[in-house]
């Protein structure tokens, strides 16, 4: 595919931009020499290379879920300013 001025003033347009002659020059080869790194890369034999999704192992470092115990329920309504038949009670925060 060609890069031309009319295929970045067409991609500008639908994008919603707005492009000076100039900045379309420069634009235009900028992305001309994109195009051109990304063919040489195709150029590349990766017959031998398996897929990946990732560049390097991610492991998850979460900890185990467990089960444990939680607060009752007085000791948390003596903790809080106001609470009321088991409910924290909050300034209100909306109109």
């Amino acid at each position: 595919m060609e890069i031309t001025k009319e295929t970045i003033a067409k991609v500008a347009k639908l994008s919603r931009l707005e492009l000076s002659g100039d900045e379309a020059d420069k634009l235009t080869a900028q992305v001309k020499d994109i195009v051109a790194f990304v063919e040489k890369i195709n150029e590349l034999d990766t017959a031998d290379v398996p897929p990946t999704y990732h560049a390097v192992d991610v492991h998850n470092i979460r900890r185990a879920d467990a089960n444990t115990p939680s607060l009752p329920t007085d000791t948390v309504s003596s903790l809080a300013p106001e609470s009321e038949n088991g409910a924290i009670l909050i300034p209100q925060v909306i109109e």
